[in-house]
């Protein structure tokens, strides 16, 4: 007792000052950590929002310049198709009608143009989100058609429209944002040419080879916005300025867009908006004078909590064209970065605590240390020397563990010191290369030398630490990555002394974070909807596409079991096949049908497979979706165009020979006959020739029509080919004329159609025979050919008849 008390007056009297100096000392260095830790922290922040406005923009801008080159591919290939330039070229190629303002033929042409772009027009409604289609002759870009608005047309687009002059005149496709008569939007215009024709030619019609019409589609911003919301977590908004409406749009369509939530001070309107705070948003940014021309990103504070805005401008088809910067409107995207600012906060506190208790320490070490030196001087002395020489050594070996290094630099003399572990980071020989700062310049990647000086010589100019990441630029061309930390120690006078710094390889974490974040950027980012359960089918994790296909968000569907989903996605049976194929196999794949929360089916190939551990054991299992609604809509149309009719929609021969095939199975069940009538117009080649082609498929529709009319549910007409049909009429009592519905058929037929004024009628010739006959078996085709050679008989005994095969029952009008 008597000792200690003795050693601390000692310490008091001899080594206060210090004492109190290596206080002083640690006390700094315990500031400096706690310094750079936050300096760290304030710029990682930084970089982060940098970094989450860098993405945005660069997932927005990606989805413009793809939606441009869809849309420009859409436009080009239906400008493309022969159908529609055969069209076109029929409106442009008669200017004697077009000149007589004769309108129904303008009207039957529009009709036809629409018929043959509605299956397209559908398709990129879907799809591609596309709101606009629309076709403008050359060379007045005169509106012909728009199929979203169909009674807007004749007016011209010149001077308006600079994409549909342009892709008239410049014969190219052309693509861009412009605010039309009828909307604004993102647009892309192809031209359509004319195919070369000698007759044409020689009669003077239009020049062959040059453009005769543009095809238009738009996509407003709006819609566009929805489809980067399927892949970014992030609120998006537009703004269009008022001037931009006023200098094109027409006046009832301004109104329509003045109606919208109107902003004063930015004299804009507000034109779509994920969330209704936008309008808030933008009127502070505006009080705030934080909305500015080009590209712009603030971290506000807004209702509570910080938002990262990024506004993006959005520039005119002609103002690019002109290389100027006037802007039409803008894009803005908002997100939350509370994460960001908590991360934080709470990387400040750990530091700050981290220095409150490493100097707490440093104290009691250092208190203890001078206590125990009193006893014996020169004992502690050569214990401190061997302790020195253990600690270069053990430092020696820790900086090899750790894989970091120290330098140090002496400014005065330029002279340069490398630890041991730096040379076998940099992967130099010690005994050949004398350190150096342009040796270690040399090292560094040639993209990062500058910044890795400049972070150096700014820290010598402001007396501040100097942190700074950069990459290693190896002889063999790997790339090493490492942080680079220093410090720089000034004389009383200012001057700079020594820089003290650790150089520290963080390769392999690197390469592993580098992994990480792109097996969750794949897995959150996937077009297919993935899953993961345990093993008890409890689901664990889900990405966006997921969500998007189950209709359900991401909370619900954690805390979810795929039992819970069974009547949603599939029977109990095939949840039950499903089940028990993964007991048994391990796998199971087949077809769902999901409703969406919009109503909307979507059909979806579903593959499940269970994971096991190095036991064999089933630990989790992974589920993916894929869309397959196109392929499965593709299927139906497919089907159908085998089986109907194009032009009266119409079972064709393939699909009356199956139904008469089952008719006939079914007379051997119900003992009773089934009729078999071969049809042909009479009188139609005349209207065919006379009023042409079109004219003539009008009448077979119209006549299709007035059969289906005519006859009971269950029974089939069928169009054979040209002017000819099949009826196969079911449950005839009596193999007789009198148990069928000729009469009905024969006043369809005379149903007259009316064409410009023009009064026009058909009749018909009908061959008649019945199944079964006799004890014979015919086939379907047999049967078709029975009333054939019947029909030829009504057509040589005057027309506008029928005869039966039967030849116990002949019967004629």
């Amino acid at each position: 007792m008597s000792e200690g008390w003795y050693a601390m007056k000692y310490l008091s009297k001899y080594h206060r000052n210090n004492f109190i100096i290596l206080s002083v000392i640690i006390a700094l260095i315990d500031v400096i950590f706690v310094f750079i830790s936050i300096n760290s922290s304030k710029q990682s922040l930084s970089v982060s929002i940098e970094e989450q406005a860098q993405q945005i923009t660069q997932s927005y801008q990606t989805l413009l310049d793809q939606s441009k080159a869809d849309m420009s591919l859409l436009t080009t290939v239906i400008a493309n198709d022969p159908n529609v330039k055969s069209l076109i070229r029929e409106r442009v190629n008669n200017p004697q009608k077009k000149e007589n303002g004769n309108e129904i033929f303008n009207d039957l042409l529009r009709q036809k143009l629409t018929n043959q772009l509605k299956p397209a027009w559908q398709m990129i409604q879907e799809q591609y989100y596309i709101k606009t289609l629309q076709v403008f002759l050359a060379p007045d870009a005169k509106a012909f058609l728009r199929l979203d608005q169909p009674s807007v047309y004749g007016d011209s687009v010149d001077g308006v429209r600079e994409t549909v002059t342009n892709a008239i005149a410049n014969a190219d496709v052309q693509a861009g944002y412009e605010v039309g008569r009828t909307l604004a939007a993102l647009r892309a215009v192809a031209p359509v040419f004319g195919d070369y024709n000698e007759a044409q030619d020689q009669r003077g019609i239009k020049e062959n080879n040059s453009v005769i019409a543009a095809i238009d589609v738009g996509v407003p911003l709006s819609n566009m916005l929805k489809r980067i919301g399927d892949h970014i977590d992030v609120e998006a908004g537009v703004t269009l300025r008022t001037s931009s409406i006023a200098k094109s749009m027409w006046l009832d369509y301004q109104e329509d867009y003045h109606r919208l939530q109107y902003i004063e001070g930015c004299l804009c309107i507000i034109k779509h908006q994920s969330t209704p705070i936008f309008s808030d948003l933008i009127r502070q940014l505006t009080d705030s004078s934080l909305i500015k021309q080009g590209y712009k990103q603030n971290v506000i504070e807004f209702d509570g909590k910080p938002l990262n805005v990024i506004q993006l401008p959005i520039i005119s088809y002609a103002d690019t064209l002109k290389g100027s910067n006037e802007e039409v409107g803008k894009v803005f995207f908002w997100k939350d970065a509370s994460p960001l600012y908590e991360q934080f906060s709470k990387t400040v506190n750990q530091a700050m605590m981290w220095g409150v208790l490493g100097y707490v320490l440093a104290e009691i070490i250092i208190l203890w240390a001078f206590v125990a030196s009193i006893k014996n001087l020169e004992t502690v002395i050569r214990g401190h020397t061997e302790d020195l020489e253990d600690s270069q050594s053990n430092l020696i070996q820790a900086q090899r563990i750790a894989n970091i290094g120290s330098w140090t630099l002496n400014l005065e003399t330029e002279s340069l010191y490398w630890s041991e572990q730096i040379y076998h980071i940099f992967e130099l020989e010690e005994d050949e290369h004398e350190p150096s700062y342009q040796l270690f310049l040399d090292v560094i990647h040639p993209e990062d030398r500058v910044k890795v000086d400049r972070a150096f010589r700014e820290s010598l100019e402001n007396k501040t630490p100097f942190y700074v990441s950069h990459r290693l630029f190896m002889p063999d061309g790997r790339i090493k990555h490492v942080i680079q930390e220093g410090k720089t120690l000034f004389s009383a006078n200012g001057r700079p002394d020594v820089t003290v710094g650790a150089v520290r390889d963080i390769t392999d974490t690197y390469v592993a974070q580098e992994k990480e974040k792109l097996a969750a950027s794949v897995f959150k980012h996937a077009n297919e909807g993935i899953f993961i359960s345990n093993a008890k089918l409890d689901i664990i994790e889900v990405n966006d596409a997921c969500l998007l296909f189950a209709g359900t968000n991401i909370d619900e569907s954690k805390n979810a079991n795929l039992l819970e989903f069974q009547n949603r996605f599939m029977q109990a049976k095939q949840f039950t096949e499903m089940t028990q194929a993964l007991r048994k196999e391990g796998h199971w794949n087949d077809e769902i049908w999901v409703k969406r929360s919009s109503g909307e089916e979507v059909a979806l190939d579903l593959n499940i497979s269970s994971i096991r551990n190095e036991h064999g054991q089933v630990t989790h299992y992974v589920g993916i979706f894929s869309d397959i609604t196109i392929k499965k809509r593709h299927e139906e149309r497919l089907n159908y165009i085998a089986h109907f009719d194009s032009l009266t929609g119409l079972p064709n021969r393939i699909l009356l020979t199956d139904r008469l095939s089952q008719a006939m199975l079914q007379t051997e069940r119900s003992k009773k006959h089934i009729a078999i009538l071969f049809l042909d117009l009479d009188g139609f080649k005349k209207i065919n020739d006379g009023y042409g082609h079109l004219v003539g498929d009008m009448m077979l529709e119209h006549v299709a029509e007035q059969f289906q009319n005519s006859i009971r549910a269950g029974d089939t007409v069928a169009r054979f080919g040209g002017d000819e049909f099949v009826f196969v009429i079911r449950n005839v009592s009596k193999p007789c004329a009198y148990d069928i519905p000729i009469s009905r058929i024969l006043e369809a037929v005379a149903v007259p159609m009316v064409h410009e004024g023009h009064t026009l009628h058909v009749s018909a010739s009908i061959g008649i025979t019945f199944y079964p006959q006799s004890e014979s078996k015919l086939g379907a085709e047999a049967l078709i050919k029975q009333a054939d050679i019947a029909m030829y008989k009504a057509k040589a005994a005057g027309k506008n008849g029928f005869r039966i095969f039967d030849e116990g029952c002949v019967q004629e009008t």
